[in-house]
């Protein structure tokens, strides 16, 4: 090898090196953006994309439950105003009538229901259970209104009853 192809190598090596290095660093910055454990997380479109929003025990009523995506730092965030100020928004969503994934980070079941208080079909999600797109399987995509988490003996393995679909 000529002294005059190593600068070319050293180069194509310090290339390499930093291709991996940036693979790295997106891998994990896509791995910490993973929803967090202890909450049941409900997104506006398939495969949980969309707007999110997460429970840790129950919501009788949707309707109530207005987002806005900050244009600071892309998070949503609920609003108790009924709408999301243009300013400093970029995207809003009102989560009733419109959840079409879900993913359960708990060990616990969860009904999800149709109607507000807790009425009408019933969705069962299973302990650590998800659903890239609730419409491939139920008959609730873009309409579930309420949800409580159900306490269950996770020994006995036991679903709740009154499921008319068990999903996870």
């Amino acid at each position: 090898m000529t002294t005059a192809a190593l600068p070319h190598r050293l180069l194509a090596l310090a290339i390499a090196v930093a291709v991996t290095l940036v693979t790295v660093v997106v891998t994990t910055a896509t791995s910490a953006q993973a929803a967090p454990n202890g909450y049941l997380h409900m997104y506006e479109d398939d495969y949980y994309k969309g707007g999110t929003v997460g429970r840790d025990s129950y919501d009788a009523n949707f309707r109530n439950d207005h987002m806005c995506r900050s244009k600071r730092t892309g998070e949503w965030y609920r609003t108790t105003q009924g709408y999301c100020s243009i300013v400093n928004t970029t995207a809003e969503w009102y989560v009733d009538d419109s959840i079409s994934s879900i993913d359960n980070n708990t060990s616990y079941w969860w009904k999800m229901f149709e109607h507000r208080d807790y009425g009408g079909y019933t969705l069962c999600v299973r302990p650590w259970g998800y659903d890239n797109n609730l419409g491939n399987n139920t008959p609730v995509e873009d309409d579930l209104s309420s949800v409580k988490r159900i306490n269950y003996d996770p020994d006995k393995n036991d679903q709740p009853g009154g499921c008319d679909k068990v999903v996870g």
